[in-house]
């Protein structure tokens, strides 16, 4: 084989060294139809959780009014967490320990009431 001239490229594929590249057989074709098919069903899959995905965040991010038997539900559930908040500061001396346990109270109340507003009640 000659050098290429310079300014030209390399050949690169097999082709180009005029080579035939074999031809695949059945079992190869069957492989590459099963692989295909499941690269398509794997893109249908990302896409379906893509979108349910995209339907828990729309509800995420929505005001959901509070329903009178909603409303009643927030107020036991605020009076349930502040009795167990001044329990703590009771309880727990002061420091980081009683800081983290009222803040963390403070988020299981805030998921409390987000279950509520999305939730069937």
């Amino acid at each position: 084989m000659t050098k290429p001239e310079i300014g030209h490229a390399a050949p690169r594929t097999a082709a180009e060294f005029g080579q035939e590249l074999p031809s695949a057989g059945p079992d190869e074709e069957a492989q590459l139809a099963a692989a295909q098919r499941e690269n398509e069903r794997l893109e249908r899959e990302v896409e379906r959780r893509r979108q349910e995905i995209i339907r828990r965040v729309k509800r995420d991010f929505t005001y959901h009014a509070p329903t009178p038997e909603k409303a009643r539900l927030y107020e036991d559930l605020r009076r349930r967490y502040l009795e167990l908040a001044l329990f703590l500061v009771d309880v727990v001396p002061p420091g980081r320990e009683q800081s983290l346990a009222l803040t963390d109270l403070e988020r299981s109340c805030q998921s409390a009431n987000a279950g509520i507003a999305r939730g069937g009640v």
